[in-house]
């Protein structure tokens, strides 16, 4: 009798040939993509880096012009695309000079941003040497408004991300001359906070947003398109902006050179900015276009309607009666009409100002100094109100005691002018009179002081945050950005906010020490680190950039921190810090000496409390520590909690964390085993309860699939 094995029925010839045809299909598939990908990477990556990345094109010279107009073309700027908008510029300002900005804008280009800006910055100041304008003004579009207003910072003298070759211009004087004449910046569509996935604009519909992601995910995988990335929001680009922008407009402007005195602002006033945003702008959201918060009054807003991103620079034309024009010719003509008024004298910006809608204001003028508390992973950090309370108890009481020192010297200068006054009055002695200056200028300080200053506590979330998004460098770089964009809008509601300190744990410190590494224009006085997951070596990498940025740290080490001395600790090694070269074992440690920083010095940058006895959170549970904490914030006290803190640690515990590379890679084989034995079992059930219904490469791969998916579902929620 024969025997036939049904467990495994034959595969017929049909059955080969489809799986051979789906094998091909996703051969060529792969094959396509990265046919697509290298032919992008070649075609933008490999392109030798331009002398110039500007090219200025003259639509208009007149002889003798006073006033010169500076238009920025946008992204994908393609010939031909601004013409409406400097025909319209042409008859707005029929006796100045119009340059026409343009630059490398195709869809995947590296171009510079940085390097941009600062070429148009030097081009205005040139032409501006060559006539002395009276007025200069700017016109930008879209990716170009960001461009225009950055290299108004950079003549300003905001130099903090100025490209390292490029930081002073031959006369090395800043503010440059030609920033006291910018009268007026127009921004059509202007992405002033940048453009976002994160946010996806309201107008936008599922093929923008797919097509959006796509050339995001293709620019990040061929490392192209570096114009595009830089100008998305929370990037080093656009976050510096505002920050420099903010810096710029809130402060009183200064005369052409360097150490000069302010002027009076009275006499020269910083440019008013109108900003003409479409009503279904489908590319940047509302919020994000109008950016608020960081503008300030000076900005004017006037939407257009029925316009969207693209067809906000499509004015028609001027020579066509309006009765003849038809519905889309008059929504053009409209445009142009409003374009033009903001062009016009203090009598038509009112007019705008008054069909523009309403501009918040800032939120408080009386908080000077802020402390951010931000936590960690694996929390939602309801630590962080323990801060408030005692905070701004010990802020009232520093400042009161500062407001009676400030009211005994003010007596005392006041004393000091009546006498000089009378000594004026027998002699002009020149010293006397300088005396009297400096003794006028300290009480105009004292006078312009806050009343009623006020301390802000702010506990920002990034929300639960586990384990396996902390080991992707995407991933914690996703809160880097969200805390630079929580930052640069806290610095606009607050706008008399000149200090601003920080308390971080875990996840938290590494979030201010990449957000510092990256962003130039990034300033904190005094800052807490407990349980930090920043390397070892990080002040030694980073040199003398954090010089002037940062007032002194105190770092608080646990004694028993297992968590940074097992896992981050691991990256820190030669073999393994190509994975995650910015995570360490800091909060386990400590922070290196920089070798070049003499020893003097770095004690006073750098406290560091060893050790606090307990885990990861020591230094958030002990009552101590966070008494020392907040004496350090407000009153500067240096006090190492001596006697109260341990001077070493578990012996167990030491050679744990020297061998943490065992750990890993008992944890990798631990589950390399429940991964067998999971599969070996489901193996045996399909033999014994299934009949063998299923075979076994299938009854492999599904159990495999299954065991990973746990995994990184554990991964994401632990």
């Amino acid at each position: 009798m024969s025997t036939q094995d049904t467990t495994h029925p034959p595969v017929t010839k049909t059955v080969w040939f489809r799986y051979l045809r789906k094998t091909v299909a996703v051969i060529f598939l792969l094959l396509a993509a990265g046919a697509l990908s290298g032919g992008i990477y070649l075609h933008y990556r490999e392109k030798p880096v331009p002398k110039n990345w500007v090219t200025p094109k003259e639509w208009q010279i007149v002889p003798n012009a006073r006033t010169l107009v500076v238009v920025v073309q946008g992204y994908r700027g393609r010939e031909g695309g601004m013409n409406d908008v400097l025909c319209a510029v042409k008859d707005a300002r029929k006796d100045a000079d119009v340059i026409l900005m343009t630059y490398s804008s195709d869809p995947f280009s590296n171009a510079d941003c940085f390097s941009i800006s600062k070429e148009i910055r030097d081009e205005v100041n040139r032409r501006h040497e060559e006539k002395t304008y009276e007025k200069i003004e700017f016109v930008g579009y879209s990716m170009g408004a960001l461009l225009a207003r950055k290299a108004y910072v950079y003549g300003c003298g905001q130099l903090q991300d100025v490209p390292p070759s490029t930081t002073t211009d031959a006369s090395g004087k800043f503010p440059q001359e030609w920033t006291r004449n910018v009268k007026r910046f127009v921004l059509l569509a202007g992405m002033n906070r940048g453009w976002s996935l994160r946010k996806p604009p309201s107008a936008a519909g599922i093929g923008s947003l797919t097509k959006m992601w796509c050339g995001k995910w293709i620019a990040t995988s061929t490392r192209t398109g570096s114009l595009i990335l830089q100008t998305e929001n929370g990037s080093p680009f656009v976050s510096n902006l505002r920050m420099q922008w903010l810096n710029v407009m809130k402060s009183p402007p200064q005369p052409a050179g360097t150490g000069s005195k302010p002027v009076d602002e009275r006499k020269i006033l910083r440019p008013t900015v109108v900003q003409l945003l479409g009503d279904t702008d489908d590319l940047v959201d509302k919020d994000d276009s109008r950016d608020v918060n960081v503008s300030g009054k000076r900005f004017v807003w006037v939407q257009l309607n029925q316009t969207n991103h693209q067809n906000i620079v499509d004015l028609g034309d001027k020579c066509t009666p309006v009765s003849r024009l038809d519905a889309e010719g008059k929504i053009k003509r409209a445009r142009r009409d409003l374009f033009l008024r903001s062009f016009g004298d203090d009598d038509e910006i009112r007019v705008l100002k008054r069909m523009s809608p309403g501009v918040p204001e800032a939120e408080d003028y009386d908080v000077t100094e802020g402390v951010i508390v931000l936590h960690g992973i694996r929390d939602l950090g309801q630590w962080t109100s323990d801060f408030v309370t005692p905070l701004q108890e010990k802020f009232i009481a520093k400042k009161e005691k500062e407001k009676a020192d400030d009211k005994k010297q003010r007596i005392v200068l006041e004393e000091t002018l009546r006498t000089l006054d009378e000594r004026l009055r027998q002699d002009s002695d020149p010293a006397l009179l300088k005396e009297k200056e400096e003794a006028e200028a300290d009480l105009a300080i004292l006078k312009r002081k806050v009343r009623t200053p006020k301390l802000l506590v702010y506990r920002p979330s990034y929300g639960y945050f586990p384990m396996g998004s902390f080991l992707v460098w995407q991933e914690r770089q996703k809160n880097v950005r969200w805390f630079m964009d929580e930052l640069t809008e806290l610095m606009a509601k607050y706008p008399n906010m000149e200090t601003i300190h920080f308390v971080g744990h875990s996840n938290g410190t590494y979030v201010l020490a990449s957000a510092l590494t990256k962003y130039k224009a990034l300033k904190v006085d005094k800052v807490i680190f407990a349980g930090s997951v920043v390397r070892q070596d990080y002040f030694a990498n980073v040199g003398s950039s954090l010089e002037g940025r940062v007032g002194g740290i105190r770092n608080y080490v646990g004694s028993s921190d297992w968590v940074v001395g097992i896992f981050p600790h691991f990256f820190e090694s030669g073999l393994t810090s190509w994975i995650n070269p910015d995570i360490g074992a800091a909060g386990y440690y400590g922070f290196e000496k920089p070798a070049e920083m003499p020893e003097e010095n770095w004690k006073k940058f750098m406290l560091q409390t060893k050790f606090v006895t307990g885990q990861h959170s020591a230094a958030l549970d002990d009552y101590a520590a966070k008494q020392s904490m907040i004496h350090y914030l407000m009153e500067e006290d240096r006090e190492n909690l001596e006697g109260q803190s341990r001077s070493c640690r578990e012996l167990f515990l030491e050679k744990c964390v020297n061998h943490c590379w065992m750990i890993w890679a008992g944890i990798i084989a631990l589950l390399t085993l429940i991964g067998y034995i999971l599969v070996k079992s489901a193996l045996f059930l399909n033999k014994w309860l299934a009949g063998g219904r299923w075979r076994r490469s299938r009854v492999r791969c599904v159990t495999l699939a299954c065991y990973g998916l746990l995994i990184l579902a554990l991964l994401q929620t632990y």
